[in-house]
């Protein structure tokens, strides 16, 4: 059986979340199947671990970037047919096999429209509602998102199946004491501090998560840092106003996008990940601060809450009130802090990159 795979954001070199997933899954599926014979489409040659693949995952470099989805893969995928294809991340180009199963992540952008450019919300808009149409199978990381492709493109519920996400599990394999050290300093991070991971934007609930912080300083309990890790996004200007208005502005580091290793070393540093967003698809930093022993503080709706089960502070993510005493309780509470990390150890064992991607082989090959 001949399977394509749109790898190409699997295979950019700044990866975040959606990137991060389809990259997992090919080293997964490469474990898995020896048998079928994989396309893996990029715009551009594959780099890193993608590189040495199995000799059933061939590269194809289909040029022209710009409207790539739409232009370049269907012509690629016209001239040589595949069998099935699988689009890790949203977007199914107009030409695809009767049987073309694609991932969504999630509809935040019907939720949170003014945190997206005029030009991204109308091409997730109708990139998401046409590759609805035209997947055979959809696949959701939780029932959060699998009730909003209901709700908002009516897509039958058969068609459509929860897949959770997995997690690096070599993440932390070489985090030593000195690397965290080394890293910090890098980033201009002293212990202690607090941890955030995520687009600086207005669905992740930074400004509250700020208010929230300077109101735990100005109690004089805590006199560490907030460490903020990823790029801008729509919103930032408020966020960064927020930081200049207040005196000592280096309580609030922002590191702008970290690479893997470092934001291991950050996540095992860390005294508490705070990640109250007010929507995810999913929430693998969730999964990796219990992988990093550190405990977490996530909003108590949604998928955030789905994935984080007891394992986690759950607050109300519009309070800053719950927030501020929330991150109060994890700093001040060590029998709290040690119950939560080993809830979290126990809730890892529902979730891996491995268990994921036999679920997806199996919705692809049958």
């Amino acid at each position: 059986m001949r399977i394509g795979i749109d790898a190409s954001r699997a295979n950019l070199k700044e990866k975040t979340g959606v990137e991060w997933y389809g990259y997992h899954l090919i080293l997964e599926l490469a474990k898995i199947d020896k048998k079928n014979i994989y396309r893996l489409y990029t715009w551009e040659p594959l780099r890193g671990d993608l590189a040495k693949l199995p000799d059933n995952f061939k590269s194809v470099i289909v040029p022209l970037r710009k409207f790539w989805t739409y232009t370049a893969l269907p012509f690629e995928l016209r001239k040589h047919p595949v069998d099935r294809l699988f689009v890790p991340s949203h977007i199914v180009p107009p030409v695809h096999p009767k049987k073309t199963i694609t991932t969504i992540h999630d509809l935040g952008f019907r939720h949170f429209p003014k945190s997206y450019s005029k030009y991204h919300f109308l091409n997730l808009h109708v990139g998401t509602r046409l590759s609805a149409r035209w997947a055979s199978n959809i696949i959701v990381p939780s029932r959060d998102v699998a009730e909003d492709v209901h709700n908002y493109y009516k897509v039958p519920e058969e068609k459509v199946t929860e897949v959770p996400n997995g997690y690096d599990t070599d993440m932390f394999k070489d985090v030593t004491a000195a690397k965290v050290v080394e890293v910090m300093k890098h980033h201009g991070v002293s212990d202690p501090y607090i941890l955030f991971i995520g687009r600086l934007e207005a669905r992740k609930n930074v400004t509250r998560l700020l208010e929230a912080f300077y109101r735990l300083r100005d109690s004089g309990l805590f006199g560490g840092q907030l460490v903020l890790v990823g790029n801008p996004g729509i919103g930032y200007d408020e966020i960064r106003q927020m930081i200049n208005k207040r005196k000592g502005q280096e309580s609030v580091i922002h590191t702008g996008y970290v690479s893997n290793e470092d934001r291991a070393a950050l996540l095992r540093g860390a005294r508490a990940l705070a990640f109250p967003s007010l929507f995810e698809g999913f929430g693998v930093p969730i999964l990796e601060g219990f992988a990093a022993d550190t405990p977490v503080l996530t909003s108590n709706r949604g998928a955030t809450a789905e994935v984080a089960g007891d394992a986690a502070l759950l607050v109300n993510p519009e309070s800053v009130t719950e927030i501020h005493q929330g991150l109060e309780r994890l700093l001040s509470d060590s029998a709290l802090t040690k119950k939560l990390v080993a809830r979290g150890q126990e809730r890892l064992k529902s979730y891996s990159w491995k268990k994921t991607a036999k679920h997806v082989h199996e919705i692809i090959t049958s």
